[in-house]
């Protein structure tokens, strides 16, 4: 297993796992496909006093009797995917994991990938731990969207904030064809991952991706197909929205006219609160993409 880039972060961790004195939550933040779950995965192995044994592993191999990795269940149901929220029955069995003294580790780690989607009892359910931690446990949330999270969850947490991979580590860490050479201004290598091992998936988000990226242009019918064909897989729609997000900012830094940057603005306010209505509700989520797209100028 290879992580790329975050050195100066990881360097941290490994101080941190070799105290005798740890912090024991934790709250990764970053943007989406960065690296943040490995990143956890191989703090989680530090701990456990195993650090030399992460390198070369896929993730499959990183299986281990003192972790356990949660992370919300998809669902497809009427041919359209979304991603369920954590619920606090989830949440209780996975306390009592970490309650009880590692087994050959010398800690017991939970990572709560995608901590965003914690539901409000199931966070709640976290805080008797998070107060009165066992000694040899540790608690790692790892999200891009802090903001979902009760204040009362932040204050019990050590924040850990993950940036974009530079171009040049992505350069160096991969080779791709000329026509895919534009995911490294990305600064994610999991999208790199994704294209090199599922082209086809990859493939498809990418021809979705691009007329997302051309909605201004597109007639009002390809608009509404386009909102059709991203409703179909809310999840990975959210994804590629975080994808689109800074390609707009870039767009409104760059615009000669003040007028051109008020107006992405509005898009990206339009799109923020899009997102939050299909993270965190059961509204239409066809209906929203259409009235986002629809006010896109």
């Amino acid at each position: 297993m290879h992580i790329i880039g975050h050195y100066a972060v990881r360097k941290r961790l490994r101080e941190l796992a070799g105290r005798a004195e740890c912090p024991q939550s934790f709250l990764f933040v970053g943007p989406e496909s960065i690296g943040k779950r490995l990143l956890a995965l191989e703090f989680a192995w530090s701990l456990l006093g195993r650090s030399g044994e992460f390198s070369g592993r896929t993730e499959e191999d990183l299986v281990h009797p003192d972790i356990m990795v949660l992370q919300p269940e998809r669902v497809t149901e009427k041919g359209k995917t979304r991603e369920k929220n954590i619920p606090v029955e989830i949440i209780r069995d996975a306390m009592n994991f970490l309650s009880r003294y590692p087994l050959v580790g010398q800690k017991r780690v939970l990572i709560i990938d995608d901590a965003h989607r914690l539901s409000r009892g199931a966070q709640n359910a976290l805080l008797k731990t998070l107060e009165e931690p066992n000694s040899t446990s540790i608690l790692i949330l790892v999200t891009h969207d802090p903001s979902a999270l009760l204040d009362t969850v932040h204050s019990r947490l050590q924040r850990t904030h993950f940036a974009f991979v530079a171009e040049q580590e992505m350069q160096a860490a991969f080779q791709l064809p000329s026509e895919q050479s534009f995911l490294y201004e990305l600064g994610r290598p999991g999208v790199v991952v994704l294209a090199e091992r599922e082209p086809e998936e990859f493939a498809t988000m990418l021809a979705v991706l691009t007329r997302l990226f051309q909605v201004g242009a597109l007639t009002l019918g390809d608009r509404m197909r386009l909102a059709e064909d991203l409703a179909k897989d809310s999840f990975s729609a959210l994804r590629m929205f975080e994808w689109w997000v800074p390609s707009l900012r870039q767009r409104a830094l760059e615009a000669e006219k003040p007028e051109g940057t008020r107006d992405i603005y509005a898009v990206l306010e339009h799109l923020i609160e899009t997102e939050k209505i299909l993270r965190s509700t059961q509204a239409n989520a066809r209906l929203q993409l259409e009235k986002l797209f629809l006010n896109i100028v």
